[in-house]
């Protein structure tokens, strides 16, 4: 149960249930108030959380066109606060890996259409791009090697992650 149902459950109970004393009614505002106030002290404390918070769940709601009564942004947050940071970092260091994949493809001259929308002439293209480079014998090195190890990754958001809790304290 959190603080705030309890606190819930303890105001029916004073006001409709039990015959409270004024002693238990100046109890129950004094446990009320430390909550409150220890929950303020909290995110006056992590700010940087907080706007994070803020921010991404603005963010979810956008991209689902939900409002604050839907759930489905509220759960989606909770799942990325659940998920292990060294996941995070994972599913970071893929993203890059990838972009640097669609670079090197760019680079070569490859096409960028999804190859359902390319038409016979760039599908050609491609397919000579892919050949000079198999005949080049750099195919592994070409698009196989991972740019981004996930010890770079890592320790790089690290110290972004600490010149920014410096910065913006």
């Amino acid at each position: 149960m959190t603080p705030e149902k309890a606190i819930q459950h303890f105001h029916f109970k004073l006001n409709k249930v039990w015959d409270a004393t004024e002693s238990d009614i100046k109890a129950f505002e004094s446990i009320k108030s430390f909550v409150i106030e220890n929950q303020k002290k909290t995110i006056n404390e992590n700010q940087l959380f907080a706007k994070l918070y803020v921010y991404l769940y603005g963010q979810f709601l956008n991209y689902y066109k939900a409002t604050v009564f839907d759930n489905i942004p509220q759960k989606q947050l909770n799942q990325v606060l659940e998920t292990p940071l060294q996941q995070i970092i994972e599913n970071f260091r893929k993203q890059l890996n990838e972009s640097e994949l669609y670079q090197i493809q760019k680079n070569i001259g490859f096409s960028e259409k999804h190859s359902a929308t390319r038409s016979e002439s760039e599908n050609l293209n491609d397919n000579e791009l892919l050949k000079d480079v198999i005949d080049s014998g750099k195919v592994n090195e070409t698009f196989f090697n991972e740019q981004w190890k996930y010890k770079d990754v890592e320790d790089n958001l690290v110290a972004q992650i600490g010149n920014a809790l410096n910065n913006y304290k």
